[in-house]
């Protein structure tokens, strides 16, 4: 071991949403998820790419965790990966490990880390980039923007 960075978050966020984190508040581009099932049905690869360089995030769901069962985020142990597993932190909160091989946990306390007493377009405000779940104006966009969606989709019928 040694060669990791890893977060930990709490089952409650699916991979859906950690996407949404990495497309609207990170300097990802051109994102693919990949399943293992031959690994396991609850192993998944997300493939993209930042600041030009290429990643691979290895998400391990309902894993055994310091914390319990929970999601397990790795990637490779540098700065840039650092930076990518903190910043998914500051939105989706967790337990932070900077080498696996040293063991050393951090806390960081995200600004959706209440959980599931936020209402769904509290949720959708912060994940969709709309500002920090502390503003009126991000939580009418988000709003607007679920109405848009649905009238689309009523469209299509």
């Amino acid at each position: 071991m040694g060669c990791n960075t890893s977060l930990y978050i709490s089952n409650r966020w699916y991979v859906a949403d950690l996407l949404k984190v990495l497309k609207n508040r990170l300097c990802v581009q051109d994102i693919k998820v990949t399943g293992k099932a031959n690994i396991s049905p609850e192993f998944s690869v997300i493939e993209f790419t930042c600041d030009g360089d290429r990643r691979w995030m290895n998400v391990h769901l309902n894993s055994d965790t310091p914390i319990g069962k929970a999601t397990r985020i790795n990637l490779s142990m540098d700065k840039q990966a650092q930076a990518i597993l903190k910043s998914i932190a500051e939105v989706l909160g967790g337990l932070y490990e900077e080498s696996d091989a040293e063991g050393k946990l951090e806390m960081i306390i995200g600004m959706l880390d209440d959980g599931d007493n936020l209402s769904y377009h509290l949720k959708q405000s912060v994940l969709l980039g709309y500002g920090n779940g502390d503003s009126i104006s991000s939580l009418k966009s988000t709003i607007i923007e679920f109405q848009n969606t649905i009238r689309t989709a009523k469209n299509y019928r």
